[in-house]
């Protein structure tokens, strides 16, 4: 006898019958450029919605459909019309996160149970950097496949004890006894797997409610055998791959041009286990998304702006490679808005009123923020900074905060250090040469660092020669009358 499940959520609930997006649509193949995503949805509550991801057609690339409950508060956000929540999105690391992938089941004697977990089209892949598949029950054998009952990844056993026993077996909750519970480590990225549970004789009654999890970590305590669903203070969500799988690989997906989902910018990768591949922007660029035209945000282009830029707004200057207008700038971290109330630099948790820019320190000046920029904001730019003495330190003070290619810190008034791009001026010189930022004849770069490390690189003139050395041969000698 077997009982066949559906993959449930971390705390099993039914969805809501409101829910954006057709979960019918097949998705696209092509590359999107940013304009043909303009009037997708780009959150579903606090998460970010990035492509190959998306809801609603024309939105997202094939296996990649998302769902948002609307109706949930906060709303939430689902894995085409499955259960698996989605909790965040980084299309830079090809990883997202979501609620831990798991099943509840009620088992009875002479009862073998099986469950799997997939996505009918692809795309999202289980990471193997995730923990292992943990079950939490006693009495029980356990069997991990693949995509398919001939490929074992691993068993484990689980036996019953008595609480102070099953206690003492998991002091540091890690479930390697079998005492209470087991867990079976994972070995490759999995884009679907199935689980044989196998009930046996003698369990106690009580404890026929068996917990089967695959998160990034998880920590048993015995309350966990005893209760509807583990602690979940105990438990991190479950990190899933991006993965492209309509093609087995780089080499065929390349040849097959419609289909590839890989930008000119960026670099293929072949899934290290199984079929698919996945793509990433080279690390000479910043932050940006391989998966859709020129996506890959460029760290700096030295390319010369365009004639008749805006110069100066109210009594501010705003040299290159600052600007305003579109190629006026050397990319978005440099744009600057001209406004009613000044000129102002947009870091999108929180604006800034720009009153100085200088190229010869690399600092803006600021005279304050025109919204809050709270701790919870800041929480979101900086977990953590690194002091030069070998260890990281939590801070969330506005007085030293980093974020990309500036630093800000509290004096007379805010005085936000910037840089080109965080590269040291050996790496900047070795990418490409569009990338590299000291152009003019006569200009040096300069590594700047904080404390001990690395933070970036600015560009000088030459002792003796002044100008802008961001600017083509704009680093001229000094007269003197």
């Amino acid at each position: 006898m077997c009982v066949v499940l559906a993959c449930l959520a971390a705390v099993p609930r039914a969805l809501a019958t409101a829910v954006h997006g057709d979960a019918s649509s097949n998705g696209i193949l092509h590359i999107p450029s940013n304009g043909s995503l303009t009037s997708c949805p780009t959150h579903c509550g606090d998460v970010e919605i990035s492509y190959p991801f998306g809801i609603g057609s024309g939105c997202f690339r094939q296996g990649f459909e998302l769902t948002c409950n609307q109706t949930a508060r906060p709303p939430r956000l689902f894995l085409r019309n499955s259960t698996t929540q989605i909790t965040s999105i980084d299309v830079g690391s090809n990883m997202a996160s979501a609620s831990t992938v798991g099943f509840n089941v009620t088992m009875g004697q002479g009862v073998d149970t099986y469950m799997s977990w997939g996505t009918p089209d692809g795309g999202a892949v289980i990471s193997e950097i995730n923990d292992a598949l943990y079950v939490v029950g006693c009495g029980l054998e356990v069997y991990m496949f693949g995509n398919n009952w001939t490929d074992l990844i691993g068993s484990c056993m689980s036996i019953c004890a008595d609480d102070r026993t099953t206690e003492r077996a998991n002091v540091f909750g890690s479930c390697r006894d079998g005492i209470g519970c087991c867990s079976i480590e994972l070995t490759r990225d999995l884009p679907a797997f199935m689980v044989k549970l196998v009930r046996l004789n003698g369990t106690r009654a009580q404890l026929n409610d068996v917990k089967v999890l695959l998160p990034w970590y998880y920590r048993f305590v015995l309350g966990d055998l005893y209760s509807s669903w583990v602690n979940t203070s105990n438990v991190h969500d479950t990190r899933i791959q991006i993965a492209i799988t309509d093609q087995p690989n780089c080499e065929r997906a390349r040849v097959n041009k419609d289909s590839y989902a890989c930008n000119n910018e960026s670099n293929c990768q072949d899934l290290q286990y199984g079929r698919g591949y996945s793509c990433s922007c080279p690390n000479y660029y910043g932050k940006g998304n391989p998966y859709i035209v020129n996506g890959c945000i460029q760290a700096y282009d030295s390319t010369t702006p365009k004639e008749n830029c805006t110069r100066s707004c109210g009594n501010i200057s705003i040299p290159f490679p600052f600007g305003i207008e579109e190629g006026c700038y050397a990319n978005d971290n440099f744009r600057l808005n001209c406004t009613s109330d000044g000129t102002v630099l947009d870091r999108r948790y929180a604006q800034y009123r720009v009153t100085r820019i200088s190229l010869d320190d690399g600092s803006l000046a600021v005279s304050n923020m025109l919204n809050d920029t709270s701790s919870n904001n800041m929480e979101r730019i900086v977990n953590s900074n690194y002091d030069g003495t070998g260890e990281f330190r939590d801070s969330y003070d506005m007085s030293s905060v980093v974020d990309g290619i500036y630093d800000f810190s509290r004096e007379d008034e805010i005085v936000i250090k910037w840089v080109v791009a965080n590269l040291t001026c050996q790496q900047a010189k070795q990418s490409n040469p569009k990338y590299y930022a000291c152009i003019s004849h006569n200009s040096n770069c300069q590594d700047i660092r904080r404390g001990k490390t690395n933070y970036g690189y600015l560009c000088k003139c030459n002792d003796g020669f002044h100008g802008n050395p961001y600017l083509q041969n704009n680093c001229t000698g000094i007269f003197l009358s």
